[in-house]
């Protein structure tokens, strides 16, 4: 069995998780995609993995503060655009 297949029996075998909102995209840019996941839930990690895992990724990042901006200006231009329509009509 090679490990593609292994992989493959793993991964038939898992049990889907089960949370209230499990979004998983894939974004398509040339040259590569990217792989964005929002997952809500209560939480279910220990003091000591959630310590373990905030130390391997943490929140302040360049990249996630220019997401979070992207973001937030994609959301008021959107607000605004709403806005001016409502105000037309």
């Amino acid at each position: 069995m090679s490990a593609i297949d292994a992989a493959g029996a793993i991964r038939a075998q898992a049990v889907p998780s089960r949370y209230p909102v499990n979004l998983r995209l894939t974004v398509p840019f040339v040259p590569q995609s990217f792989f964005v996941t929002f997952i809500v839930g209560s939480e279910r990690r220990g003091t000591q993995r959630l310590r373990e895992e905030r130390a391997r990724h943490p929140v302040n990042t360049w990249g996630n503060l220019a997401t979070i901006v992207s973001l937030w200006a994609v959301f008021n231009i959107a607000v605004l655009f709403v806005a001016l329509v409502a105000a037309q009509i």
